[in-house]
């Protein structure tokens, strides 16, 4: 703030009379608030230290780029900087305008620093008015709010800057499928954790609760549902002669195409490799369909593009069939919040389970120095880990630091 040699009321009037935003003695709609939160952004962006005329020429470029816009349509801009002289030659700047909605923010940060590439500036508006048929400003029209989002970064070459409005297409398809396809994702989810709570073959009451609590529980917040994706194994040939029951062909599943929502919409995209589904060897697979635990968790093959850019989380839920035969199984992929992270073992669905049955193979008195020292090893472990390790990995690795 105190870079700034000029006041908000000083650097609306100076954009008064400007034919950029100000017709007939006033402003057009949206823009004054524009500009007025854009002078406080400059103030954050305190490390570039311009003249009044520099901020108004680059808020100035800024407002004419999105001066027309359709509603349900994102502007995307990656260029050099060539109308202020103080930054021509040494920034680029990376400018979206688009309907307002969560995660954006951080995705866009998110795909500018997955390049390496320093950000020195942000200026985020917000405006909300009407938009005409043509997506021109007006006074009656579809009413939207707006995010314009203007990144200065350092200059780049021709290659990077489209490898960067290339990303910023995909992460905000990436982020419009995923907000699309919430409110169904959920509804599938549900579905999921009825059917399972009804028929689980014979998995063990106290496992099946769990499972189902752990549904319940990242339901009410605690993961951001990206994508979902549901298999069915079809029947194939006995494996032995004699053998009772059906068999199912665990290495070629059906994709119920219904299912595929959020980043999964897309069927280029691969949970667990690059190939295609499933991304086990059978064998494998198939041994992991027959455990006992009806949910897991695991780290899936997906980078998110939205709100962290880390690798995605991913949920496995079985299906079963009236005889207790896994016969399908429906993935979830997306990111565990924050506060879930943050939470202790003792409070998290499949965790919890795990640490208390760790704590009770030890065999220790609960209030005795080791079961304390135990606990707390348990708590500090990274949940990635938690969710992934066995009880007997688990045991092993706590009981032995």
């Amino acid at each position: 703030m105190a870079g700034l040699k000029f006041t908000k009321t000083a650097f609306v009037k100076a954009a008064m009379g400007d034919e950029s935003w100000y017709h007939n003695d006033g402003f057009e709609l949206g823009a004054e608030q524009f500009l007025k939160s854009y002078y406080d952004d400059t103030a954050q962006n305190d490390a570039l230290a311009l003249p009044l005329e520099d901020i108004l020429a680059l808020a100035r470029s800024f407002w004419m780029f999105g001066d027309c816009r359709k509603v349900g349509t994102s502007s995307i801009r990656v260029a050099p900087i060539s109308h202020v002289s103080a930054l021509a030659d040494r920034y680029d700047v990376v400018e979206i305008i688009t309907d307002d909605r969560t995660f954006l923010v951080d995705s866009i940060i998110g795909e500018i620093s997955s390049y390496g590439i320093d950000i020195l500036a942000l200026y985020h508006p917000i405006v909300e008015g009407y938009r005409d048929s043509k997506g021109l400003w007006r006074k009656r029209g579809e009413k939207v709010r707006e995010s314009l989002m203007q990144v200065l970064i350092p200059r780049q070459n021709i290659q990077v800057r489209k490898a960067i409005h290339d990303g910023m297409e995909n992460t905000l398809a990436d982020l419009e499928a995923v907000i699309k396809d919430f409110k169904p994702m959920l509804a599938l989810l549900e579905d999921k954790t009825a059917e399972l709570s009804e028929q689980h073959g014979d998995v063990p009451a106290d496992v099946l609760d769990e499972a189902c609590e752990f549904l319940d529980w990242i339901r009410e917040g605690n993961f951001v549902l990206m994508g979902t994706r549901s298999f069915v194994y079809v029947s194939g040939e006995a494996k032995s002669v004699g053998g009772k029951g059906e068999t199912y062909d665990y290495g070629n599943p059906e994709v119920i195409k219904s299912s595929c929502m959020g980043v999964l919409g897309d069927r280029t995209n691969m949970i667990l490799r690059q190939s295609s589904e499933p991304a086990r060897i059978s064998s494998n697979l198939e041994a992991s369909l027959l455990e006992k635990d009806p949910v897991t968790v695991a780290k899936s093959n997906l980078f998110s593009r939205v709100h962290r850019r880390v690798r995605m989380d991913y949920i496995s839920i079985k299906k079963y069939n009236e005889h207790g035969k896994v016969v399908g199984e429906t993935r979830i992929v997306g990111l565990f919040t924050v506060d879930a992270y943050a939470l202790a073992p003792k409070y998290v669905p499949l965790i919890r389970r795990k640490v208390q049955q760790v704590l009770h193979r030890y065999g220790a008195m609960s209030d005795s120095h080791n079961a304390k020292r135990l606990e707390f090893v348990l708590s500090s472990y990274p949940r990635d880990e938690l969710f992934q390790s066995s009880e007997d990995d688990l045991f092993r690795i706590a009981t032995g630091v």
